[in-house]
């Protein structure tokens, strides 16, 4: 019997970014069957964007950061994993005229300018703009090596460079891993972080078993969660590697596959 479901959001859980009517609901059948949601996302998370979130704080989470942090369902921070400020400043040194995003459990922080960041950010995606309701500019180096950073982000156009950082984080595996949605950002991570290991520390928590956990994934980032785990879903639009992971393969996120394969579950264990 599944007692809780674990899903990441944009391709998987959401068709356009947001939550909808038809999640929602999906995710209030859960609660009301007196089962755990968790979405377990890439994304940021901070608590002023968690907002939009309203279920019962006793059977609802978010794993936010690939892992790295874990919220209540009150927006209350009840775990995280920094990165060693010695692989940050290496960071910094080294790829110095990167703009890379910073991030701990308040905000975001960037060593460029506002406008230099935005001139560098041609590329505008649907939550860009939310994302700079929480971010700094030009954040000194030493103010940062403070935070209590849990994640590094950066989109790189330039595969030559993209190469370069993914080398150097491959040789400093002992204190991080780079762990993509697709092969153009940068997702760094504390080593051994990962959406499925956030899970099982959860899961822990509450008193289950890998065997009554159902995750949904569909991207590069979801990799290891869809191998952890035996009940493991990725929808039609999934990355191939995600689908030769999982376990079976459900619609695609456009058709609502995963909410009506977890409302589907749970009309299977009410006989």
């Amino acid at each position: 019997m599944i007692k809780l479901f674990a899903s990441d959001l944009d391709g998987t859980l959401f068709k356009d970014h947001s939550i909808d009517d038809k999640v929602d609901q999906m995710i209030r059948e859960v609660i009301k069957a007196k089962k755990y949601f968790v979405m377990a996302t890439g994304r940021q998370m901070h608590p002023q964007q968690q907002k939009e979130y309203r279920y019962d704080a006793d059977r609802f989470y978010i794993i936010a950061n690939n892992g790295a942090t874990i919220y209540d369902g009150n927006q209350n921070l009840i775990d995280k994993s920094v990165i060693d400020p010695q692989f940050i400043t290496r960071l910094m040194q080294i790829f110095s005229d990167v703009h890379f995003e910073f991030i701990d459990e308040e905000g975001t922080y960037v060593r460029a300018g506002k406008e230099e960041y935005l001139a560098m950010h041609t590329r505008k995606w649907p939550l860009f703009y939310q994302r700079l309701e929480t971010c700094h500019f030009a954040c000194p180096s030493n103010m940062i090596l403070k935070r209590g950073i849990v994640k590094i982000n950066c989109y790189i156009e330039d595969l030559s460079l993209y190469q370069r950082i993914d080398e150097f984080c491959q040789k400093n595996s002992n204190w991080v891993v780079n762990a993509p949605f697709d092969k153009r950002h940068i997702e760094i991570t504390a080593a051994q972080v990962n959406k499925g290991q956030a899970i099982k520390k959860l899961a822990h928590m509450l008193h289950i078993v890998d065997e009554e956990i159902a995750v949904y994934g569909d991207g590069g980032n979801d990799l290891v969660m869809l191998q952890e785990f035996t009940h493991a879903y990725a929808p039609q639009n999934a990355c191939e590697a995600a689908k030769k992971l999982a376990k079976e393969v459900v619609g695609s996120c456009e058709e609502y596959g995963v909410p009506l394969h977890i409302l589907k579950t749970l009309k299977q264990e009410e006989v």
